[in-house]
């Protein structure tokens, strides 16, 4: 009885449907082990969290993206607004920061660690989604080419671990188009053979929601891809004759019955569908992004090429430098995939099996492919009409999918070609090899070639080894998966570079949200807080306050470029970040609170008043004494302000002088002296630009000392550029030696000095690539009294905000005389400002700032923001969901009843 009873539950077992899904996909599983094992070797190599303290976050990934996974995790547990989020930039729409970087379902596996530790959350992320890269693939080949094998197992992990996710793993927000790409490319063969749109659309609406950039790039791959399918599944000959048409000999119906047409209609129906799904992301996306620097772009004029085909070919090689830039020597793209698939490709050429109209389309694919890397103008296209500032030719895995595709087919036919066939190309790629070791390119080292080389003639012995003989499953098996480990091991761990630990990442992370948290439990009212300085460009988001500093693709970039001119550390199109700026624009942007550690200068006393130290005495919390609500009015000579790149400090003086009616808020300092050691350079009397030439042309060393002096007592800020200099450093009795990275500029506080100290302003000119260069001296004392008077009038007509929100600012204001209403909020369509409960007319001061007129008397103000486009967005989703459930539930159902009658009458 025992024995039939566990008899009963093995078929009751094999017999679920849990099981029989598992068994019949058991090679999609093995796909997802292999690959599982081989990034645990990576993880384990490194100390990849869970065996070790570091973690993958390295460049966008640890300044951008992962701040931003913290934001999200703050908004989902706090129950905040995905619309607008005040934490960054000034202020800037949450909903882009989502829909480009955040949006991933995948992304929800950060709820499993604590905020604290989003590095391990991002770590495990991207070893799952490298996971379910291999598994799609290998998925792909099961379903359309109908083969299921530990070597469909084993080109699933070569996809995964294509030199595309070895560059660009840490772009996390990319690589759900990896995993989606094979299922999509699953859709359209479906609807050719099938006349089923279902997996198309599914993956398709999976993929604009989780990146739209990715699917823009998608789609544009599955418009070639429908028709390189069609000429080599179907045959075109019962295509119609537009003459027969026209003569009426074909009927509507015998028109839409033919198999391209309907097909290509059904291809088109499934994109339409996808993108009205996704209506409500897409629309508004799209007009956020107008205001971006990724729209900023404009179509190239003339062609040009990026490489030569012959370097090109070397990309594919083992063990070949990723590219991450796209300047400097040899921008290629990232293609490799794997030695036995360059090795296949030749072999496919000659493979009797595979049909001749196949490998055309499937090499001309290819070959399009390749003209769109290295032509201009289709690069632009394929980046969704911008030319990406790095992170090159972001559509590759497309090609790698394409090549192992046809190698896969290639392996499965390889019986149809000759061992010596297989022994020439094993070959004549060995002497390509060694060819291109005497013209290599900067991406190549020694240890390319011999890597090359040597699996080269493993993969060849493979091959002629399965030809040859009658290898069982079970050898081959383990010959195949072992060698695509092999090499894995060799050439792909080595491209990883992991430098950032856990520890390193979140160290200021206690203390930070400690000193956030006193201020909010202080302070209810709107204000924004800045770091002195900043460990990522978007500590706002990590740390959980309402900041000014960003780094995002979706930030303004007309508000990025007056940050800029303004004196702030950015590159004018997306990224600005706060260093202790001016009392004048601390005053302009609402910054009320600093937090300052010992890595930066402390704020001066008369200026910040220090009001808390956190409990391990490395944090300290100032409020700024010049501080003003996020709207106040101004001056109606305002509109006169034009703010220029050059002098920061006439930027601020400036919109001072023109808000308040003081001018004179910034005194220069007095030139003292020059000194040049290894260099002839002018004399300039104070402020301005100071020509250097090297008197040894070819020296590393040039020397140059700039002495300045106040006039007054108050706080010194200097600012200094140039196009060859990199680091400055200051010293006087009361800073000693404070170093500045001027690649990027920014005002420098040195704080508090007395009228006559000494400030001496060593400029390192050693590093200069140039003989002779220049660098540029703005330097100035803030005059407190005029501060003071401006500071008052500017107060007095402010805002008095009574309630806030991330979408809606509530606030009462006493105006004097007819003025702006003038708000650093970064200008946008979507926000729209009430006076009185009338809807006012916005524009923009300093091309990029909320202002609208205002007149005399007591008034309520309401500042409103709904995203432009949301509304009609959610309406078409809403309508289209409604009529694709609405057609679900006829065919099911009404359509079995109208059957059922019409049997009943027969």
């Amino acid at each position: 009885v025992l024995t039939f009873d566990c008899d009963y539950e093995a078929v009751e077992i094999r017999n679920s449907r849990i099981y029989r899904f598992f068994y019949s996909n058991r090679f999609v599983v093995a796909a997802a082990g292999i690959t599982a094992l081989c990034i645990t070797l990576v993880y384990v190599s490194y100390g990849i969290f869970p065996f070790g303290d570091y973690t993958v976050m390295r460049m966008d990934l640890y300044h951008q993206y992962g701040p931003l996974f913290a934001e999200l995790y703050d908004r989902v547990v706090n129950h905040q607004s995905f619309l607008y989020s005040w934490q960054t930039g000034g202020g800037s729409s949450f909903l882009g920061n989502y829909l480009n970087y955040l949006s991933s379902p995948l992304s929800a596996l950060i709820f499993l660690f604590d905020k604290e530790n989003i590095s391990f959350a991002i770590s495990f992320i991207v070893s799952v989604k490298c996971i379910l890269s291999s598994a799609a693939f290998t998925y792909y080949i099961k379903k359309s080419l109908n083969s299921s094998s530990f070597v469909s197992a084993s080109f699933g992990t070569l996809y995964a671990f294509c030199s595309y996710f070895m560059a660009y793993y840490w772009n996390v927000m990319w690589i759900d188009a990896m995993i989606l790409f094979p299922i999509i490319l699953l859709g359209i063969e479906q609807i050719i053979n099938k006349g089923s749109i279902k997996t198309y659309c599914i993956a398709m609406v999976l993929l604009m929601f989780s990146s739209y950039y990715m699917a823009f790039m998608t789609c544009l791959f599955s418009v070639l891809y429908f028709f390189v399918y069609y000429s080599v599944s179907s045959s075109f000959s019962d295509k119609i004759n537009p003459n027969m048409i026209y003569s009426k000999k074909y009927t509507v119906k015998e028109i839409l019955n033919n198999k391209f047409i309907n097909s290509g209609l059904k291809f088109a129906l499934g994109s339409i569908l996808s993108a009205c799904i996704c209506a409500v992301t897409l629309i508004p996306v799209f007009v956020i992004l107008r205001g971006s620097s990724a729209t900023s772009d404009t179509f190239p004029t003339t062609f040009v090429s990026y490489f030569d085909i012959f370097d090109f070919i070397t990309s594919h090689f083992a063990a070949v430098e990723e590219t991450i830039r796209s300047s400097g020597d040899d921008v290629l793209p990232n293609v490799y995939c794997g030695i036995l698939t360059i090795i296949l490709i030749p072999l496919y050429v000659i493979n009797d099996k595979i049909k001749l109209k196949e490998k055309a389309a499937y090499i001309l694919l290819l070959i399009f492919l390749l003209f769109s890397f290295d032509n201009n103008c289709l690069n632009f296209i394929w980046h969704a009409m911008h030319f990406p500032n790095d992170l090159p030719f972001r559509f590759s895995f497309m090609y790698s999918f394409v090549l192992l595709v046809m190698a896969y087919k290639t392996i499965i036919n390889i019986k149809a070609i000759s061992v010596r066939d297989i022994g020439f190309v094993g070959m004549g790629w060995i002497f390509f090899v060694c060819t291109a070791q005497k013209m290599a390119t900067t991406k190549m080292t020694e240890a390319t070639i011999y890597a090359t080389i040597g699996f080269i003639i493993l993969w060849t012995g493979f091959l002629m080894f399965i030809r040859k003989s009658n290898v069982k499953k079970l050898l081959l098996s383990v010959m195949v998966v072992s060698f695509v480990f092999c090499e894995f091991a060799v050439t792909d761990t080595s491209s990883f570079i992991i430098s950032q630990p856990n520890e390193d990442y979140k160290i200021n992370y206690k203390r930070y949200t400690e000193a956030i948290d006193y201020i909010k439990d202080k302070d209810k009212d709107f204000y924004r807080t800045e770091l002195c300085y900043l460990e990522t460009r978007m500590d706002p988001s990590y740390y959980g306050y309402d900041g000014i500093s960003v780094f995002s693709s979706m930030a303004y970039e007309a508000y990025s470029q007056t940050q800029y001119s303004l004196g702030m550390f950015g590159n004018r199109v997306n990224s600005y970040t706060y260093n202790t700026q001016t009392p004048v624009y601390n005053m302009m942007f609402n910054i009320k609170y600093l937090i300052q550690t010992d890595v930066s200068l402390p704020p001066s006393d008369n200026l910040y008043k220090k009001i808390y130290t956190t409990s391990d005495g490395q944090a300290n919390v100032y409020e700024n004494k010049y501080h003003l609500p996020i709207s106040y009015c101004v001056s109606e000579k305002i509109d006169d302000w034009i703010i220029e790149e050059g002098n920061p400090f006439t930027a601020q003086g400036d919109f001072f002088e023109l808000a308040t009616g003081y001018s004179g808020v910034f005194k220069e300092l007095e030139y003292l002296s020059s000194e040049y050691d290894g260099l002839d350079g002018d004399e300039v009397t104070g402020n301005g630009t100071y020509w250097f030439n090297k008197t040894d042309s070819e020296s590393t060393y040039g020397n140059a000392n700039i002495t300045l002096t106040p006039n007054i007592d108050g706080n010194v800020y200097i600012y200094i550029t140039s196009p060859d200099v990199k680091t400055i450093e200051v010293n006087s009795d009361r800073v000693a030696s404070h170093v500045q990275n001027i690649e990027e500029p920014y005002i420098l506080d040195i704080g508090y000095h007395e009228k006559g100290d000494e400030i001496i302003i060593s400029v390192d000119c050693g590093a200069s690539e140039s003989a002779d260069s220049y660098f540029e001296i703005y330097s100035y004392t803030v005059d407190e009294d005029v501060l003071k008077e401006g500071y008052n009038k500017l107060l007095n007509n402010s805002v008095n905000v009574t309630s806030k929100s991330d979408t809606k600012i509530s606030a009462t204001v006493n105006v004097k005389e007819n003025s702006y209403l003038f708000s650093t909020i970064p200008y946008d369509d979507s926000w729209t400002v009430y006076i009185d409960g009338e809807k006012a007319e916005t524009f923009e001061i300093g091309d990029s700032m909320l202002t609208a007129q205002i007149k005399p008397g007591e008034h309520q103000i309401t500042y409103k923001y709904t995203p432009k486009g949301l509304i009609i967005g959610t309406l078409i989703s809403s309508a289209t969901v409604v009529g694709i459930a609405g057609y679900i539930v006829y065919d099911k159902y009404f359509s079995k009843i109208a059957k059922t009658k019409r049997r009943k009458k027969q």
